[in-house]
């Protein structure tokens, strides 16, 4: 009868130590997915869950050692006032564009062009917000509004890395509307364990290498 032992790699081995690591890692993402969700169920307390989750996440990708729930809700707790705040900035921001891209498929000719150009405008602001503000406040102490201005000079300084940034923050939005039904029911499970903490967890590795710029120098990094 064949050892089935062998089958597992053995004790102390790099490729155990790898299968170990991407196990911890999914596992995070799931704990860190739930947490997100059920803290962003009030709505008013989206922006501190996504703050939360990106301190999480920039710490998962450097290597840090993190503990995800005491890490996620102290974090959360810290960022529970000024993270509301940038929260319901984003949210307005897109009910604006969402209100004027509905006003624009009702009127024809110059006023549907001017609304369809002011819902873009605004649409790509609350984006780029959406994509940089909360790792902002998750990872440096500021007032809101120089979280605010952080965040579009960070995204005018890395356009090439700021649009990839869309494209994942866009990416759990479209694939449903591109995709036949019996596939996204298959990918349901995926939207399950880490549709929120599964992007989030990319985007930080793209931010971070953008954030090596303006890290202190006491953190150890590149200015």
């Amino acid at each position: 009868m064949a050892d089935t032992r062998k089958a597992w790699p053995e004790e102390g081995s790099p490729l155990r130590a790898s299968l170990g690591q991407v196990l911890r890692s999914l596992g995070d993402l799931i704990v860190l997915n739930w947490l997100c969700v059920l803290c962003a169920l009030p709505v008013v307390t989206a922006g501190p869950a996504l703050c939360a989750l990106y301190y999480v996440t920039l710490k998962l990708v450097r290597g840090e050692e993190v503990r995800t729930l005491r890490g996620f809700l102290d974090a959360f707790r810290a960022n529970l006032k000024r993270g509301a705040a940038l929260g319901l900035l984003v949210l307005a921001l897109g009910a604006v564009a969402a209100g004027d891209a509905f006003f624009a498929l009702r009127q024809e000719g110059a006023l549907r062009v001017l609304f369809l150009t002011v819902a873009t405008i605004v649409a790509v602001i609350a984006l780029t917000l959406l994509c940089y503000v909360f790792p902002l406040q998750a990872r440096f102490q500021n007032t809101w509004k120089g979280q605010v201005k952080n965040a579009f000079a960070l995204a005018f300084c890395s356009p090439g890395r700021t649009l990839l940034l869309w494209l994942i923050a866009l990416l759990p939005v479209a694939v449903p509307l591109f995709l036949p039904p019996v596939i996204m029911r298959m990918l349901g499970f995926v939207y399950f364990i880490a549709g929120a903490s599964g992007p989030a967890w990319l985007a930080s590795r793209v931010l971070w290498r953008i954030f090596r710029r303006v890290l202190p120098a006491e953190d150890g990094e590149p200015n």
